[in-house]
């Protein structure tokens, strides 16, 4: 092929070479169908099909396209709690199922997905867009060319669609034979495989004429950026035969002839595709307005710790001490002793070793080591105190161990962000929440997680993974646990896929304010006096839960009502409502103490009775909205609202409003009586809590 007068005519010549029809679906029907998918998912048609005629003409190779295909091919779908059109939808979306049975598609998918796991997806879609850009400068005639913002919605479903695919595994190798095992600081292992903004313009065409060109084709790239990223993209996923030099030295990936040189080198970036006869077909020099994109910094679950070290640390002995440190003081975390704090709220020892040995993959013995010393020790000895005589960010990666440790259903494919840094746990009770989920979500997200906007979510959602509370399948308040779960997929309503999950219509007590007005001639109601006998069951019956749910640019806004019906005949009191978001309740749930369930009898619908020694005990109809007027002087506050998941919640909002630490009347403690638990035992729980204690039968 003689030399083009531009990379337009080019690529031109390069689409007559590689002609694979129309893209475009037969039939008015599913063009419309599809249309809305894409769109619904956060592509764009128009986008998937001006990518896919760039990247579309390449070839995948043979034994590599099994092998992803087996990894993306399926579909996931999660209900969200009993709202039956709000789903966590994962794995295969409409691009990736589209692409599954069209094989231009499917390179594409393949080639972006790639991209996606390497670069920050806002660069890479103006280094796209920049690229088509220069590309059309040769066309005679105006070329429509896609946008900015659809780029990025395509490549963010392209990612999201293609999670369960491990990218990281073969990069690792790739950058082993490369570099070696050395300590990659401040990122530096990340940056290296940015591909420069003029490397990744020449390779939109380069790769489709090196497998359509006569053999002796070959590309030249000289960028010390983006060498490991290139070698993968022409060698493992194209099938190329590509030659790389390092400061390491030369080598070479692939046994036919040479088909990409790849000099990593310091100087001018620039990027030549050579014909036959060693004429340039193009030669692209990197220019000087060109920002370097910024890479990717994530890890899967598995070896996220090693990587994290290794990204600070050069010494193999240095990174063991480093490792005992961090899980060391992870148990420390988990086994020290605070009080006053809700119970169920720490993963076990067992638990915080069993996820160690997932983020420290390559240290299992070095794990079990510190496992051994640190139950062995003296209570004296468990100091809530870390070394950081090794490694400076010890208290950083031990939070991480541990909030991983509270975390159902971890996945070792699930991408962590690695410059993480955090503070401790050993904040007040009411934080611990709040430092839980904002460490698991700045994992998950990465610098673009706001901690502002995290205060409402109730699930966050970053490539391809969601971060949910678990109050969002919990219908009692004993259901919600205290961690939280990682799910594979993405929010979505009628296909429709968001980010985030936040709380939305916040709306105090319905009613007509007949309770107000009786206030002040009956504050309660009491239901037994101590030594008198009374049913474990609360004097309302369950309503069923509604919904409303509200959809913004970037979330779905949910509201869960609770409505609760009292089931004596007394004009003091009417049928009320409370709206709850799945965040809030995940607020109430980490803020009150949850009792343990028992082997004991008398529970729901059985006779009980009040301890005749329990003095300063109240226990009063639970749903009342006079609950501000209780005797203050009462040690124990018991709401009977025991079989009325609706009740237990509005109490729970109430008592809290009224006990908690940052109320103006007075302190105390809320707890929460387990459905398995008998009356008798959570008495005996209740009053022998110091304080004030504000009970939830």
């Amino acid at each position: 092929m003689p030399p083009m007068s531009s990379q337009f005519s080019l690529s031109l010549e390069l689409t007559k070479l590689v002609p694979f029809g129309s893209l475009i679906p037969s039939g008015s029907a599913a063009l419309v169908r599809l249309l809305r998918e894409l769109q619904a998912s956060g592509s764009d048609y128009l986008t998937e099909q001006d990518l896919a005629e760039v990247f579309g003409r390449n070839r995948i190779a043979e034994r590599f396209e099994s092998t992803f295909r087996t990894a993306v091919r399926q579909s996931v779908i999660h209900r969200v709690a009993d709202i039956a059109e709000l789903v966590i939808e994962g794995g295969a979306g409409p691009t990736v199922r589209r692409s599954l049975s069209e094989p231009p598609y499917f390179s594409t998918v393949v080639q972006l997905s790639l991209l996606t796991w390497t670069h920050e997806l806002s660069d890479l879609a103006k280094a796209l867009t920049k690229s088509f850009e220069r590309r059309a400068q040769g066309a005679k005639e105006y070329v429509a060319l896609p946008r900015f913002d659809a780029i990025k919605g395509t490549l963010r479903a392209c990612r999201e669609q293609t999670s369960g695919f491990m990218w990281e595994l073969i990069l690792t190798a790739v950058e082993t034979e490369l570099y070696g095992h050395v300590s990659f600081t401040d990122g530096c292992l990340y940056k290296l495989r940015t591909i420069p903004t003029v490397v990744l313009q020449a390779l939109m065409d380069a790769f489709t004429a090196l497998q359509h060109l006569p053999e002796n084709t070959l590309l030249r790239i000289r960028s010390i950026q983006g060498v490991p990223t290139v070698v993968v993209w022409a060698h493992h996923v194209l099938g190329l035969t590509v030659k790389a030099v390092t400061t390491r030295g030369t080598y070479t990936f692939g046994k036919g002839p040479e088909a990409v040189f790849v000099e990593g080198k310091n100087g001018p970036v620039e990027a030549t595709l050579l014909n036959e006869t060693q004429d340039a077909l193009f030669h692209l020099v990197n220019p000087d307005e060109d920002a370097v994109l910024q890479p990717r910094s994530y890890h899967p679950l598995r070896g996220y710790g090693d990587r994290v070290l290794q990204m600070d640390l050069a010494d193999e002995g240095q990174t063991q001490k480093a490792v005992h440190q961090v899980v060391s003081y992870a148990i420390r975390i988990a086994t020290a002793h605070r009080d006053p704090e809700p119970m169920l709220t720490r993963p076990s020892v067992g638990r915080i070793l069993e996820v160690s040995k997932e983020i420290f993959a390559g240290y299992g013995p070095t794990v079990d080591m510190a496992g051994h010393i640190e139950t062995r020790s003296t209570a004296s000895d468990l100091a809530l105190e870390a070394r950081r005589d090794v490694y400076r960010h010890v208290d950083s990666l031990s939070m991480v161990v541990y909030a991983l440790a509270m975390v159902d259903g971890l996945d070792p494919r699930v991408p962590l962000y690695t410059s993480f840094n955090s503070g401790g746990i050993d904040a007040g009770v009411d934080d611990v929440g709040q430092t839980l989920w904002n460490t698991l979500a700045l994992l998950l997200q990465g610098r673009t997680y706001l901690e502002e906007k995290g205060k409402r979510a109730a699930a966050i959602s970053a490539s391809g993974w969601t971060l949910c509370v678990s109050s969002i399948v919990a219908q009692d308040p004993s259901d919600a646990s205290y961690g939280l779960t990682l799910i594979p997929g993405v929010p979505a309503r009628g296909g429709e896929r968001k980010r985030l999950i936040l709380d939305g219509f916040p709306r105090p007590y319905e009613g007509s304010g007949k309770a107000e007005k009786m206030e002040q001639t009956n504050p309660y109601t009491p239901v037994a006096w101590l030594g008198q006998e009374f049913i474990l069951e609360s004097w309302t019956k369950p309503q069923q839960t509604r919904y409303f749910i509200g959809v913004t640019d970037e979330a779905f806004e949910v509201a869960k009502v609770y409505g609760c019906e009292p089931t004596v005949s007394d004009p003091r009191f009417e049928a009320q409502d409370i709206r709850l978001g799945f965040r809030a309740m995940q607020d109430i749930c980490w803020r009150v103490r949850h009792y343990r369930p028992c082997g004991h009898p008398a529970r729901l619908g059985e006779t009980v009775k009040l301890p005749v020694g329990a003095s300063g005990v109240v226990v009063f109809h639970g749903w009342s909205p006079a609950i501000r007027l209780l005797p203050q002087d009462s040690k124990l506050l018991a709401g009977l609202v025991a079989g009325d998941s609706s009740a237990r919640w509005m109490l729970l909002d109430s008592m809290l409003g009224l006990l908690s630490p940052n109320s103006i009347n007075t302190q105390g403690i809320v707890c929460l009586r387990s459905p398995r638990c008998c009356f008798a035992c959570a008495m005996e729980q209740a009053l022998s809590t110091a304080g004030r204690v504000g009970l939830v039968l």
